[in-house]
């Protein structure tokens, strides 16, 4: 009988960055523990898993900073927000200008940084793209 695997969980990596680590390519003033390992990324209070960081995105009808303790209490090690959020003082945070482009770079850098190591080939040209696309493949 073959048993089948279930995917990983979206947002969680088979390692763990340091909370600094996971922003470098952000510009960010970090409150607590910046070497927090951090276990995943999350945008949704309802999906944080233990050693996540979670990411506080305001939105149009929600703020994300509102849901930052519920964060917290479902197991987030760290916050990034764009303002410095009172009563979570125990829990490292990093505010950043914008909290949206740094989820995109932290992204990446959880799943170590794929992008870098992919080959793109364009395929251009008024006859025969489908074709050449087949037989690359």
């Amino acid at each position: 009988m073959i048993e089948s695997r279930s995917p990983r969980p979206p947002g969680h990596v088979d390692r763990t960055l340091p909370f600094s680590q996971l922003l470098a390519d952000v510009p960010a003033s970090f409150a607590g523990d910046a070497s927090t390992p951090i276990a995943g990324v999350a945008y949704r209070s309802d999906r944080v898993r233990c050693g996540d960081a979670f990411f506080c995105i305001p939105g149009f009808v929600h703020d994300g900073h509102e849901f930052a303790a519920d964060a917290v209490d479902a197991g987030a090690a760290a916050l990034v927000t764009s303002r410095l959020i009172e009563g979570l003082e125990g829990v490292p945070q990093a505010v950043v200008p914008d909290v949206r482009v740094a989820l995109a770079f932290a992204s990446s850098a959880a799943y170590g940084h794929p992008t870098r190591t992919l080959r793109v080939a364009g395929v251009t040209g008024t006859n025969g793209k489908t074709t050449t696309t087949y037989l690359l493949d």
